[in-house]
């Protein structure tokens, strides 16, 4: 079953998902119209980041929720960044194939962008790099990133988990958390768009080692 039918089935039949169905149904969108989030709908969204577990219970993730014409900025001003910098995409041949265009062209489509911080790098709470105190912290954020990835699934929330925004780390912990270190992007919003499931890995293929 497709994954839009088998999730409007459940919203049909006013039934939870269970969790190894939320799970397995999630997947990365790239096509959202403008339709806005319900605010009651974002901030549940959201609130599922709360419960995730982190080191010492520090609760390092910190988030700029972005939308309309401040969104625009942030679309704006990544790619001016891009274009003026072109290096800043170092892995790529040339700035047009820029992996960076796109993920921006997808932001400026959908209707929310949510910046995720880590509040506690080790450079500004430790007074120098640990890199052990920010594999943690990071750890954290990302299992907090996927609480709201699965939340936003059982809610019929599209989604998308981006990177390519750390392009423009420096300016965007400059105008939304200095002393924070940007750690990703959630995109956020509705589609038309029948997501196909990626192939995935069996799991025999995945253990390199078993038992005794």
């Amino acid at each position: 079953m497709e994954c839009v039918s088998l999730l409007e089935s459940f919203c049909q039949r006013g039934v939870a998902m269970d969790i190894r169905t939320c799970i397995e149904t999630r997947v990365s969108t790239r096509l959202f119209n403008n339709t806005p989030i319900p605010h009651e709908t974002l901030y549940d969204i959201m609130d599922a980041a709360r419960f995730a577990p982190s080191p010492k219970n520090r609760q390092p993730w910190r988030f700029a929720v972005l939308t309309g014409p401040e969104k625009d900025t942030v679309v704006h001003i990544c790619r001016n960044g891009l274009q003026a910098a072109p290096q800043k995409a170092g892995h790529l041949m040339g700035k047009e194939t820029a992996s960076e265009y796109n993920t921006y062209d997808i932001i400026d489509q959908a209707p929310v962008l949510i910046l995720v911080f880590n509040a506690f790098p080790s450079k500004e709470t430790l007074n120098h790099y640990n890199r052990r105190f920010d594999d943690a912290n990071m750890q954290a954020i990302g299992a907090a990133i996927e609480n709201m990835l699965l939340r936003a699934t059982e809610l019929g929330v599209k989604s998308l988990w981006i990177g390519d925004i750390l392009t423009e780390a420096k300016l965007l912990e400059q105008r939304y958390f200095c002393g924070g270190a940007l750690a990703s992007g959630i995109v956020l919003g509705f589609s038309e768009m029948v997501n196909r499931h990626l192939q995935r890995n069996a799991l025999s293929d995945l253990i390199i080692f078993d038992g005794g």
